[in-house]
């Protein structure tokens, strides 16, 4: 015979008082990773989480964390198959934009529009050659994807010349990227074109156009405007095809406005840029020229000068064989002297920027063991206006793992190889000790550890977008305390937190809960019950404020907790005080007759203890019931009749 709730004996109050029930969190209710979704959801807009994604919080990878990728992925299977999810959790899904169909296809059309959309947001429009490849959706590859033969099937698949299908949603993506569906006039749109190469030339007296080079007008650079120097680019290669679509009239315009047909710069042109970034390099010791620096000796701004940014970005595709420059021997040799040269031309300039300071502090102190909140402007000294050098040091480890979606190529590897990186056996109690001195610096300032999940921070104090996760490194200290992670924390690691007041369990302050639970009493003595809608939020707990405390939904939260569905946990004190503003735990009673099973074993305990806790609060201190009677209430309490 299965045991349930309602056959369980109950003896004495003093052998219940005596049975402690250790409870390890290893599965979560459904509510629960619906909660870590809409968290998700809300972070990040959407529900395409790849099926390997862990998380505690809901937001950060957690190799410890609940599989909330293959729970995502279950719920699509069981609706396919008809079962096991109820229409309220369909409509719940439903709110955070659950895609329930051909998800693998939309997720693999997603990552090609992506590529449109960035090759819209560099160029300033989807003219995309037919012949153009890309990895990044700015620059020719020729091992990258087909995206200009990708936009004409769009173009005929909503025809529908093709047996595939595009929904309303995808036509929509493709419109806000100013998709062309139908024809237009060619001729008109090249004469635009035409007459902004026409404007630069009259303003600079070339067409010597960098090839990331957008504008509006025709000579100023406008992150927003039209690609001209791809489009400038794409006319040669034109002019080059044995197929050319070019017309003579257009190649005669062209030419009237000194257009330059042939691969090759001539040198004397390529010696006096090159001789402005070498100036630059030689007075700040780096190539990361902002992107709208203009000069005309290599130091001094100047509306007037040349934006070196364009041209440094040109020598490097040049290098890497995706444009139309050709670089002699000696070129290539001068292009190295200022640390651009075939093995780093494709690692973007801030990563360059970084590792240079990596590499001084390296030859000033002959390792990289950098404190993670080091900050630096030369690679040697401490500034806390420089760039973060220990935390992306870090950050660099965390790619080769593959944590965190950073990458890292075999160049890069190469690169900190040559400086000393370290890159496995990590000394993990450093690690966590510089973790550990944020929680300390925090708490030495705010007098708690009561961190939001979400606090990053480089010196414990103040929040950083770019710092390191101290709230859920707090949360996670929790959990291995508690046996509820696969991490493990050390007696000194204990004894060091405890010296800051560290809060192992119930995790909310006396004082906050009591604030909370204020609210709660407020709302009860106004409106005579505790029917909050989840979404009410207050600030004086009767009023309806939109910046106020969600107040429904920590209510649900003490609810789950004495259920023994969450990691929260709730006290015979804040049940008792609960339960004087008329709680009601239950919507109904459909937990009498709910089977006890290895699954749900240690969450009926949970709630059996605090069901039988309600009861015997009931009785007089020096009253103590009869087992026959204990039980018989016990029992009542269970009814499903129950009033």
């Amino acid at each position: 015979m299965k045991k349930t709730i309602s056959n369980i004996k109950i003896y004495s109050k003093e052998k219940y008082k005596n049975n402690n029930l250790i409870i390890k969190k290893t599965k979560l209710t459904w509510m629960e990773y619906y909660e870590l979704a809409k968290t998700y959801y809300n972070h990040y807009g959407n529900l395409n989480i790849i099926a390997k994604f862990k998380t505690i919080n809901g937001i950060n990878y957690d190799e410890n964390g609940f599989p909330l990728g293959t729970w995502i992925i279950t719920q699509r299977q069981k609706r396919k198959n008809d079962s096991k999810l109820t229409d309220k959790q369909i409509e719940l899904l439903d709110k955070i934009n659950m895609r329930w169909d051909n998800i693998d296809r939309m997720s693999e059309w997603m990552k090609k529009y992506n590529l449109a959309k960035t090759y819209y947001e560099h160029h300033g429009n989807l003219e995309i050659p037919f012949d153009f490849k890309t990895k990044d959706g700015i620059n020719f590859d020729n091992d990258g994807f087909s995206l200009g033969t990708w936009i004409i099937a769009q173009r005929q698949v909503r025809k529908g010349n093709y047996n595939s299908k595009i929904t309303d949603e995808q036509i929509n993506l493709l419109d806000k990227i100013d998709m062309r569906w139908d024809k237009i006039d060619t001729i008109g749109i090249w004469m635009k074109r035409y007459d902004l190469a026409k404007t630069y030339y009259k303003h600079h007296g070339n067409l010597e156009i960098p090839y990331d080079f957008k504008t509006v007008n025709g000579y100023d650079f406008d992150e927003n405007g039209f690609g001209l120097g791809t489009w400038l680019h794409t006319q040669r290669l034109t002019y080059r095809d044995k197929n050319s679509k070019l017309t003579d009239e257009q190649i005669n315009l062209l030419n009237e406005i000194g257009m330059r047909w042939d691969n090759i710069t001539s040198n004397e042109r390529w010696m006096k840029n090159y001789n402005l970034i070498k100036n630059y390099y030689d007075y700040n010791g780096n190539l990361s020229i902002p992107i709208d620096f203009k000069t005309k000796n290599g130091i001094n701004y100047d509306e007037d000068g040349y934006y070196l940014r364009n041209w440094i970005h040109n020598q490097r595709q040049a290098l890497l064989g995706n444009n139309s420059i050709i670089l002699t021997k000696e070129q290539i040799k001068l292009l190295k002297k200022i640390g651009i040269s075939h093995e780093n031309a494709d690692i973007l300039p801030q990563w360059l920027k970084k590792y240079e300071l990596a590499k001084t502090y390296y030859n000033h102190y002959g390792n990289l063991e950098i404190p993670y909140d080091f900050k630096t402007t030369n690679g040697i000294d401490r500034d806390e206006n420089g760039i973060a050098i220990g935390y992306w040091i870090a950050n660099q480890r965390h790619a080769l793992k593959n944590k965190y979606h950073y990458r890292i190529t075999d160049k890069q590897i190469n690169l900190l190889n040559e400086i000393g990186m370290r890159w496995d056996n990590i000394d993990r109690m450093s690690e966590w000790m510089q973790k550990y001195n944020l929680a300390k610096a925090y708490y030495e300032y705010y007098k708690n550890l009561e961190i939001p999940t979400r606090f990053k921070t480089t010196n414990g104090i103040n929040y950083d977008k770019n710092g390191i996760a101290l709230g859920n490194w707090i949360m996670t200290q929790r959990l291995a305390y508690q046996g509820n992670s696969n991490n493990k924390i050390t007696d000194k690691q204990i004894e060091l937190l405890n010296e800051i007041n560290m809060r192992w369990n119930n995790m909310e302050s006396i004082d906050k809960w009591m604030q909370k639970y204020n609210l709660a009493k407020a709302y009860y003595e106004h409106y005579h019950n505790l029917d909050i809608p989840y979404n009410f939020k207050t600030k004086n707990g009767i009023d309806y404020t939109e910046n106020g405390f969600a107040l429904g939904t920590w209510l649900n939260n003490q609810r789950q907790a004495y259920k023994g569905n969450s990691n929260q946990k709730i006290t015979d004190k804040q049940i008792s005080l609960l339960e004087k503003i008329a709680i009601n735990w239950f919507s109904n009673n459909k937990f009498e007759k709910e089977e006890i099973t290895p699954e749900n074993l240690q969450r009926k305990n949970i709630e059996i203890k605090n069901r039988l806790y309600s009861l015997l609060s009931k009785y007089e201190d020096s009253y103590l019931p009869s087992k026959e009677e204990l039980n018989n209430n016990f029992n009542n309490e269970l009814s499903p009749n129950k009033k």
